[in-house]
């Protein structure tokens, strides 16, 4: 169980969050090639953490499985369940006009794996959790792009699609930091530091370790006071 917090979260904004140790890279964690605008734009936010007093190193984790085949076998394993109570409680089976084609593709996908499977993937899981906390023991604060590519145009993916073929390999360039988070329980932010040409906001991710939001509250404070963001909206919003 997370540690419970010394005092209430709102009291953290404000707060000195001290001098901190922040690792960072600029590159996903499979070693692909990211966006050049959003790479310098993690190098801009690490030069910023810097002048602001954080010793700040360039070192990111070394993951002892592969997140996105880890995070699919749990996912879809769930997704599965969901859909065998969903079936239940209606008495029939589910078509597209109740859920979208990818999630029933996905709950078809878990038919076909075994227990031995999810086992195997729990267990990558759970390894990939000890690393990041063995990791965290060096620094205090982990920095690396929420997206490795720009924001996609609505309908780029198509969870409707009858070929959903276009939809991972779209994921693994896109998001490929977020899962190692989803599966540690750690807390991570996502912290809009930057645009792009087009206008639109670059998120910068940040991560703590298991239990320490505080510290994440009063970094963010502190960076948006530096690079304030209320006001700031792309040329196309809700």
């Amino acid at each position: 169980m997370a540690p419970a917090p010394e005092r209430p979260f709102a009291k953290e904004v404000g707060r000195d969050p001290g001098r901190l140790r922040i690792a960072f890279t600029d590159s996903s964690p499979y070693g692909d090639p990211i966006d050049t605008e959003i790479a310098a734009a993690v190098r801009e936010v690490a030069a910023l953490l810097d002048r602001l007093g954080h010793h700040v190193e360039e070192r990111a984790p070394v993951l002892a499985a592969d997140p996105a085949v880890v995070m699919a076998a749990i996912v879809s394993a769930h997704t599965g369940l969901a859909m065998r109570l969903a079936e239940r409680q209606f008495g029939r089976a589910m078509t597209d006009s109740d859920m979208e084609i990818l999630t029933l593709a996905t709950a078809h996908n878990a038919r076909k794996a075994t227990g031995i499977d999810y086992a195997a993937a729990q267990m990558s899981a759970f390894k990939i959790s000890r690393g990041l906390a063995t990791f965290f023991e060096a620094c205090d604060v982990f920095l690396c792009p929420t997206l490795c590519s720009p924001p996609l145009r609505i309908g780029e993916l198509n969870p409707m699609s009858r070929d959903l073929s276009h939809i991972s390999p779209i994921l693994r360039r896109y998001i490929p930091a977020t899962s190692m988070f989803n599966m540690s329980g750690q807390p991570a932010m996502s912290v809009p530091l930057a645009w792009n040409t087009a206008g639109l906001p670059l998120g910068m991710m940040f991560a703590a370790r298991f239990g320490d939001e505080a510290t994440l509250f009063r970094l963010a404070a502190q960076l948006e006071q530096e690079r304030p963001w209320k006001q700031k909206l792309p040329p196309i919003c809700a």
